[in-house]
């Protein structure tokens, strides 16, 4: 069957590889003339989809199991040592170095990774391959998507060639398009019904992997011709390097067609043929593997700019070259029965080890968590695990009962109680809360998400009731919506109250705090040691916080009959004499914010003393 078709080396898929695996990386780095550098990895597929079936086809001698079995085979040697070395590798050093909370948070990626499920993971997991920048292994999706491939596509190639034994040769190419168009409308039709499934899964990605397959049946069909070629590279760069695009399953179709052309009508070494891109493209399997860590580790150290993205480059480069040439060349040529097996597969083994190591560390992380703290280059640095801490009393009572979420308590003092209720937003209180002087008995209620109509207050009331003069129920109002779930509590705390003949509960609301819209991660001043602030103008004008203050003074004074306070925490964090806010005070080195809308331990202790005198002048505590 080999002899039907050419098997030689192709130029221009390894300068089509160069072009598909920098506009990736050019991507990942947010340049702004590499919007669409996504797409580098649908020619990637496209790509696959040629070089599997060229590889079927050369190894084809009628034995069915023999030509499967070799193609696994070749796969795994193609694809898994260098994966499993560059993620070990990365996840060592990404423990060292970044972190211990954002190495724990990616380790369950790495697995992801290594066993090909990343594609189905992230879609289970609503990860937005757009937004989701914090994942040094997102690209990793592709590979899921390519090992999934993998498993159907000898089968496809069996099918498909079987019809070759019938009298009309070209029916094996009509049932290879048939199967393909039927891919590609199922990735068209769902596209805008439910584009992360589109995106993610193998059975809508498969057209890209079957048009190499038929341009690879068809290419001695099709006459070259370089103008053509270097017409088609030229839209390829056009597009790539183009702005946003917002119909991207059509994007995708040209992208892939011109692409396509390419391959077919390229004749001869031209302009795109340099060394440098040649040489991209024989290492562009390890430079794809290396670029997200490698640009994911830099951003601990450095802003992204031009000088940092050259020296990104050339480190991907350097990691590059070594890997393809001491693993990747080596382990292609190695024989699966060769009787040095376990010799020459002995780094797969002690990475396997390390593997298997990390995962002891996943599953017990608070063991070795001190011990790792030790020799942890951020937590020495910069004391990361203090400094961007969130509460320590919201962590400890997000899955336990409120038996255990008293996190004051008093038992010489029974002037005052505050039970405060909320997600992560009330988290941002109860630090607080525990350095006030003045507040000597505190409970947490977490409710989880939004869903903050669902009370916990009457069935522990009963536990508090007799104790207290004073009840305090404390709820964030930073949204007109909190608001409302104020307002319907409020309607079933007066029922709870009628029902059974109580005082009067009162009410604490606690206002909004600032959010960090624009500029950078508050974790980014800190590793950047650079002043960061937040625009208060802006902020509240987005936030209406305004128009919201004085709706809950109005409905404050619509409740005269209740004691209800509302503790405004705004411009204790922020200044009313500037239009800035600090979120990171460079001197002193005090992170306020752990990330956009959340505060520190410390920022959160920074209200204590206000929160105090704001008492003491409201309820006449001292």
């Amino acid at each position: 069957m080999s002899s039907f078709y050419n098997l030689s080396f192709k130029r221009q898929i390894v300068s089509l590889r160069a072009l598909s695996v920098l506009s990736v990386f050019f991507f990942h780095l947010d340049f702004e003339y590499f919007k669409n550098g996504y797409l580098g990895v649908d020619i990637f597929f496209l790509i696959s989809g040629y070089v599997i079936t060229q590889s079927l086809v050369k190894n084809w001698n009628g034995n069915k199991l023999h030509t499967i079995l070799k193609f696994y085979i070749k796969r795994f040697k193609r694809v898994y040592p260098n994966l499993i070395f560059i993620l070990v590798f990365m996840s060592l050093a990404f423990l060292l170095i970044i972190p211990l909370e954002h190495f724990l948070t990616n380790l369950k990626n790495l697995f992801y990774s290594l066993f090909g499920y990343s594609n189905i993971a992230y879609y289970l997991g609503g990860n937005d391959y757009f937004k989701d920048i914090g994942n040094p292994f997102l690209h990793t999706w592709s590979l899921g998507v390519e090992s999934q491939i993998y498993i159907i596509f000898p089968f496809l190639f069996l099918l498909i060639i079987s019809f070759k034994k019938i009298k009309n040769n070209d029916i094996y190419l009509y049932t290879l398009v048939l199967i393909l168009f039927l891919s590609l409308f199922l990735f068209v039709y769902l596209f805008d019904k439910n584009h992360s499934l589109a995106f993610y899964f193998p059975i809508f990605r498969l057209w890209e992997f079957l048009l190499g397959s038929l341009i690879f049946f068809l290419d001695e069909r099709i006459k070259k011709n370089n103008f053509l070629a270097n017409f088609s590279i030229l839209i390829l760069l056009i597009i790539l390097s183009l702005g946003d695009l917002k119909n991207f399953a059509l994007i995708n179709l040209i992208t892939i067609f011109f692409a396509s052309i390419y391959i077919v009508t390229f004749e001869k070494k031209n302009y795109f043929n340099s060394k440098f891109i040649n040489f991209i493209g024989k290492i562009s399997y390890s430079f794809y593997l290396w670029h997200l860590p490698i640009i994911f580790l830099s951003k601990y150290f450095f802003e992204i700019s031009f000088i940092s993205s050259l020296f990104i480059f050339l480190l991907t480069i350097l990691m590059s070259w070594l890997t393809y040439n001491l693993i990747e060349k080596k382990f292609k040529n190695i024989s699966y029965l060769n009787r040095n097996f376990i010799f020459n597969y002995r780094f797969i083994f002690a990475s396997l080890i390390i593997f298997v190591s990390l995962l002891y560390i996943f599953n017990n992380k608070f063991l070795i968590k001190d011990f790792v703290l030790k020799f942890n280059y951020f937590e020495k640095v910069f004391n990361w695990e203090h400094s961007k801490k969130f509460s320590r009393v919201y962590y400890k009572c997000v899955n336990s009962n409120l038996d255990n979420c008293k996190f004051k308590h008093n038992s010489d003092n029974n002037d005052n109680f505050f039970f405060i209720e909320g997600n992560s937003y009330a988290g941002n209180f109860l630090e607080m809360f525990q350095n006030s002087r003045l507040v000597e008995n505190a409970y947490f209620s977490h409710i989880p998400g939004t869903n903050l109509k669902k009370s916990k207050f009457f069935e522990y009331y009963d536990k508090i009731d007799f104790k207290f003069n004073v009840i305090y129920y404390s709820f964030v109002v930073q949204t007109f919506q909190d608001l409302d779930i104020l307002k319907f509590n409020l309607s079933k705390l007066k029922k709870f109250e009628n029902n059974r003949n109580l005082q009067k509960i009162n009410i604490l609301i606690l206002g909004a705090i600032p959010h960090i819209s624009k500029g950078p991660h508050p974790i980014d001043c800190l590793k950047y040691s650079k002043k960061c602030y937040i625009n208060i103008t802006e902020d509240r004008e987005s936030r209406t916080l305004d128009l919201l203050s004085d709706e809950v003074k109005k409905f404050i004074k619509y409740n005269n009959g209740r004691s209800i306070i509302y503790y405004e925490p705004y411009f204790k964090l922020c200044s009313n004499e500037t239009e800035l806010c600090k979120v990171y005070l460079k001197n002193n080195k005090q992170l306020f914010f752990r990330d956009p809308t959340h505060l520190t331990i410390q920022g959160s202790k920074y209200l204590s003393d206000h929160f105090d005198n704001y008492l003491i002048k409201t309820l006449k505590l001292n």
